[in-house]
């Protein structure tokens, strides 16, 4: 088995703190030839230790993240009553048995049972280096999950992209929705995110559809479609310029700014006219991103 050093950390919004953890990470294990792991936690950790938060991203989110960051591994740990319930002591006692050569948390590191342990503690079980990074400060604020949650739900995209290592966005798998859009010719894509998913504040907004490793400026309401009476949220998107049938392919969905709340229309037509000033205020967004991205 190669040696390691091992990032500890929940990784919720993969934000550039935790990247600049990775980076002494990757940093110190170089120096000594040893592969970096990160450890995060399996969906539902934050209902299974009784928070009411949503989850930014889900595990699929943000292993791909870190994957991009060419990590060796990532150990997901199990959001299970069983695991979650263990000690400080017996935390500490089964990352000792993984045997890191090091180990790289953030200054506010808990872990244990009603999070009783913390980076001193940690320090004073393991009898390995515990390299301790403190909270990286952007315009005098913390960098934190918490910070981006509150932005995204109060959908301050822009704000919490600065704070993230990848804009702000949601995977998924298309499905069929009402057709509507069709009808007005502004066919759209249908995402139901899982319950556990943080969406941001119900409105329409300038994004940028990924799919088959090309990109398409888009506009995506999130929340309900009260002109059609239909209180169904969802994630629904309208790719500019595309044509086709995406039924059952995964897409990811970047975000890039608010563009207006959700209303109701007097009729379609007004509706197609909103949708159209829609989509020129998106491609002022947009379309830079993705010529900066060479897709």
């Amino acid at each position: 088995m190669s040696d390691f050093v091992l990032v500890l950390g929940y990784f919720d919004s993969v934000h550039k703190g935790h990247i600049s953890l990775i980076s002494e990470a990757k940093v110190y294990a170089d120096k000594i030839g040893a592969q970096v792991k990160v450890a995060t936690f399996d969906d539902g950790f934050l209902s299974f230790i009784g928070r009411k938060e949503k989850e930014i991203y889900s595990l699929e989110e943000k292993t791909a993240i870190l994957r991009s960051l060419n990590i060796d591994e990532i150990i997901v740990f199990p959001s299970t009553k069983e695991f979650l319930s263990k000690s400080r002591t017996d935390f500490c006692q089964y990352i000792v048995e993984l045997s890191p050569k090091a180990l790289f948390v953030g200054s506010d590191y808990t872990f244990g049972k009603n999070a009783e342990g913390d980076v001193s503690f940690l320090k004073s079980y393991v009898n390995i280096p515990v390299i301790e990074k403190e909270l990286l400060i952007i315009d005098a604020k913390k960098v934190s999950a918490s910070e981006i949650r509150k932005l995204v739900s109060a959908g301050e995209i822009q704000k919490a992209n600065e704070l993230l290592f990848e804009p702000y966005f949601i995977c998924g798998e298309v499905k069929e929705g009402r057709k509507e859009g069709r009808k007005i010719d502004f066919p759209t894509i249908n995402i139901f995110a899982p319950e556990y998913k943080l969406l941001p504040k119900p409105g329409v907004y300038a994004t940028v559809c990924v799919w088959n490793n090309k990109s398409y400026s888009a506009v995506t309401n999130v929340g309900t479609h009260p002109t059609f009476k239909d209180d169904v949220f969802n994630v629904e998107t309208h790719l500019i310029g595309f044509s086709g049938d995406l039924y059952g392919e995964k897409v990811k969905i970047y975000f890039y700014s608010y563009l207006r709340g959700i209303k109701r229309f007097s009729d379609e037509e007004e509706l197609k006219n909103q949708i159209k000033k829609d989509i020129i205020y998106s491609k002022e967004f947009t379309d830079d991103k993705i010529r900066s991205c060479g897709k």
